[in-house]
């Protein structure tokens, strides 16, 4: 599964996170280092509509980003499904997690500049083209998807999350109804299906345009 993985967590990199699966229950968009951990909670979980809550952007942002999101949350499915049937066994099977006190940390960590209703956040180790862009509704904070960093990478993401969510559904079906009898069992087949979407995916890029006959 580590390419799959590579894509969900290529979608969070900008902040410089690792892999968690906690969220705010009540986001706090008082400043803007507070938005961009709600944002990326948000993110984490799945949680579309507390990702609309916390940003603003055109509606072709958001159609980025509800894939991506759709796909989190399939992949936290298939998690919980597989640690919940095989133990610690499982967690060798789906996506690694993380300590979610790492996101508070790492965002706290990084530096923040605002200029009047305007802020950006960037990370260590990263530069000011990686930064993401907040700007000030009312009195909250949020995330700018219309500047959002690296958005012709995160369209490419986009492009393969639909159907890597539904193979995270179906497999988080599978191992909850029983239809592995072991973890390593279930790993190989759900690796199997990972290899064969990819490669489905990687032909349908390389197929030639037809041209439509006359």
């Amino acid at each position: 599964m580590r390419a799959v993985q590579h894509q969900f967590v290529w979608v969070l990199c900008v902040f410089g996170l690792s892999a968690s699966w906690a969220a705010a229950a009540s986001p706090d968009l008082s400043t803007p280092k507070k938005a961009a951990t709600a944002f990326a909670l948000a993110l984490q979980k799945g949680d579309f509509d507390t990702i609309r809550a916390v940003t603003t952007g055109q509606d072709a942002d958001y159609k980025l980003i509800q894939p991506i999101a759709a796909m989190t949350s399939a992949a936290n499915r298939l998690h919980d499904a597989c640690v919940a049937k095989f133990g610690e066994d499982g967690k060798k099977i789906a996506l690694s997690t993380g300590d979610p006190q790492d996101i508070p940390r790492q965002i706290e960590a990084s530096e923040e500049k605002i200029t009047g209703d305007s802020a950006s956040i960037i990370t260590r180790g990263t530069t000011e083209a990686n930064a993401v862009k907040l700007t000030k509704v009312g009195g909250d904070w949020k995330v700018d998807l219309a500047h959002y960093p690296q958005k012709e990478q995160l369209a490419q993401v986009a492009q393969t999350a639909e159907p890597t969510a539904k193979l995270f559904s179906q497999a988080a079906s599978d191992v909850t109804s029983g239809k592995y009898h072991s973890a390593t069992e279930a790993s190989q087949d759900i690796q199997q299906r990972i290899m064969a979407l990819q490669m489905a995916m990687l032909q349908s890029r390389q197929r030639p345009a037809t041209t439509p006959s006359r």
